[in-house]
C-alpha cells in the first residue's frame, strides 16, 4: 500500500510540475506577443493585461509585500493544514489584506488613496451629492454625464461612499480602509465556500494560493474588492 501511495504521489508531483512549465510557457508567449504588437496600437504592453509595466519609485517599496509572501509560501501550506479550521479563513483573510495593502503602498502611502480620489471614481461624486432620493431617482437619465465607473455599476457603490461621509467617516482614507478589509472578507468567505462546494481539505489546500492571488494587484484600493466580498 505505502508503494502504490508514493507512486501516486510522485505522478502528481510531476502532472503539477508539468502544468506549471506550461503555465509559464503561456505567460512568455503572451508578454513577448504582446510586446511585440505594442506599436500597432493594441496597447498589450502588460500582455494578457491591457496597459503598461509600472514598477515603484524604489525597489525597497517592495520589500514588505515580498516579505509577507515568502512567510505565506514557506509556512502558509502547513499552517493551513494544521490549524484549527475557523482560524484558517480568517487567518487568510487577514493575510490576503495585509498584501494587498503592502503592493499599493509600494509606491508610497498616497497610493492607498489616489486611486479613489480619481475623477472617474465614486468618492469625488458622494462628496457632491445633497440629496441622495434625488440622486438615485435621476440615476438613469444623468448617467451619461458620471465618470465611467460610476456608469458602469448600480449605484451602490456612490450611496456607499455617501453613507460613509453622513456617518462622519468621509474621505478617500475611511473608503480605502473599508475595501482593503472588504478584499479580506472576499479571501475568507471564498474558503468558506470552497469547503462547502469541495470540502476542508480543498480549502485549506487553496488557503495559501488564495493569498498570493494575483488580483490582490487591484484590491487595494478599488470598489471591486467590496464587489468581490459581497459576491463571496
Amino acid at each position: 500500500m505505502a508503494t502504490v501511495v508514493t507512486g501516486q504521489v510522485r505522478r502528481r508531483a510531476v502532472v503539477e510540475r508539468r502544468a506549471a512549465a506550461a503555465w509559464g510557457a503561456v505567460l512568455a508567449v503572451a508578454l513577448a506577443w504582446g510586446t511585440a504588437v505594442a506599436g500597432s496600437g493594441v496597447a498589450l504592453r502588460a500582455a494578457p493585461i491591457m496597459g503598461r509595466w509600472h514598477l515603484p519609485s524604489g525597489v525597497g517599496g517592495l520589500v514588505p509585500a515580498a516579505a509577507l509572501a515568502a512567510v505565506v509560501v514557506a509556512a502558509g501550506p502547513r499552517q493551513a493544514r494544521r490549524l484549527p479550521w475557523p482560524v484558517v479563513p480568517a487567518l487568510a483573510g487577514l493575510a490576503a489584506a495585509a498584501r494587498a495593502a503592502a503592493l499599493a503602498a509600494a509606491g508610497g502611502w498616497d497610493r492607498l488613496t489616489e486611486p479613489l480620489t480619481t475623477r472617474h471614481e465614486y468618492e469625488p461624486l458622494a462628496a457632491r451629492i445633497g440629496d441622495l432620493g434625488g440622486f438615485l431617482s435621476t440615476y438613469v437619465a444623468e448617467l451619461g454625464s458620471r465618470p465611467i465607473h460610476v456608469q458602469g455599476h448600480p449605484p451602490g457603490p456612490v450611496v456607499v461612499a455617501w453613507l460613509l461621509d453622513r456617518v462622519g467617516l468621509g474621505g478617500a482614507g475611511w473608503l480605502a480602509a473599508l475595501v482593503i478589509a472588504a478584499w479580506g472578507v472576499a479571501a475568507a468567505a471564498a474558503l468558506v465556500a470552497t469547503r462547502s462546494v469541495a470540502g476542508e481539505a480543498a480549502a485549506r489546500r487553496a488557503a495559501p494560493a488564495l493569498v498570493l492571488v494575483p488580483g490582490a494587484l487591484w484590491a487595494a484600493t478599488s470598489m471591486d474588492a467590496l464587489f468581490a466580498a459581497i459576491a463571496a
